[in-house]
């Protein structure tokens, strides 16, 4: 009898528990997260260990939250990484956007972490572009040659040794026109030292 009840004790399910103590892996984690907006459960296992019920006691804490396979930061995890990891310019995703940012999410994991360390967002690189003596030729010029259009801000960039700079990266879907394409490498040309196209 003893035994049975032993049984329905270890399969009872576990409630979730506040997160006192945030570990270096998962401040890595949440690092990738508001560098790239969205990440998996799979890939927040495999790169960051972070899994199983430590994973929902983190969306308990309001660090995360989970959506099916999909998980984000949420308000408790964006505060973290602004009060404690210095973080700014946080790259926004959003449902419609999930394909395109899980291809950025796993082209940022197969980088050698002190070249994530170098990762500037869209909104980082946008605001050091308007701030540029450069900028309204720039926004000029692109109106013009394409038709009004302006959209021009890579997705990121990363520093490149080779490169003696930080080059934009863009992650390149099939719903791109060639026009897409064009706008991010004249930012490039014109605000970095090139680009890197990494095609979907």
């Amino acid at each position: 009898m003893a035994t049975k009840k032993k049984a329905v004790y270890e399969y009872k399910k576990k409630r979730p528990k506040a997160i006192v103590h945030v570990k270096t892996k998962e401040q890595e984690a949440f690092k990738c997260l508001w560098r790239t907006g969205v990440i998996t459960k799979n890939q927040l296992e495999q790169y960051f260990d972070l899994k199983g019920q430590r994973l929902l006691n983190m969306e308990y804490s309001g660090f995360l939250e989970i959506k099916n396979d999909i998980v984000v930061l949420s308000n408790k995890g964006i505060q973290y990484c602004q009060e404690n990891l210095q973080m700014k310019y946080r790259y926004y995703s959003s449902g419609t956007k999930y394909n395109h940012d899980l291809k950025q999410t796993q082209a940022y994991l197969r980088l050698p972490k002190h070249i994530q360390d170098t990762w500037k967002t869209e909104g980082e690189l946008r605001a050091e572009a308007e701030a540029s003596p450069l900028f309204e030729r720039f926004r000029d010029d692109i109106q013009e040659t394409f038709g009004g259009r302006f959209k021009p801000t890579p997705d990121a960039a990363i520093y490149s040794e080779k490169a003696g700079g930080y080059v934009a990266f863009e992650c390149v879907t099939k719903n791109y026109t060639e026009q897409d394409v064009q706008m991010k490498h004249a930012f490039a040309d014109t605000f970095l030292n090139g680009i890197i196209t990494y095609r979907v």
